[in-house]
């Protein structure tokens, strides 16, 4: 099963903001997100060449975003409905 769509479905969430902590966890994201024919929020399908970033949101309607260091780390503060998820172990990040 895709790891991506697995995830959305266990947490019943629109949008799911995941931590990739280096290039060969990124690989793997995007492999699946690429299975899932994401797209990024512009409607441009997500390609093998494009970079993502250490944090990236994806949502139940595939799309994807970036997402910058200073509002992971605040969300964590300011918003607990958020979920994010280390992608490399699949476990949810609680702070």
């Amino acid at each position: 099963m895709n790891n991506v769509k697995m995830i959305l479905e266990k947490y019943g969430k629109d949008t799911i903001w995941f931590y990739l902590k280096d290039d060969k966890t990124e690989e793997n994201f995007k492999k699946e997100l690429m299975e899932l024919g994401a797209t990024w929020m512009s409607g441009e399908k997500l390609e093998k060449h494009h970079r993502l970033s250490y944090y990236i949101a994806a949502h139940s309607d595939k799309t994807i975003a970036f997402i910058s260091s200073m509002c992971w780390e605040m969300s964590f503060a300011t918003n607990k409905e958020i979920v994010h998820v280390d992608y490399s172990s699949l476990k949810r990040i609680n702070f």
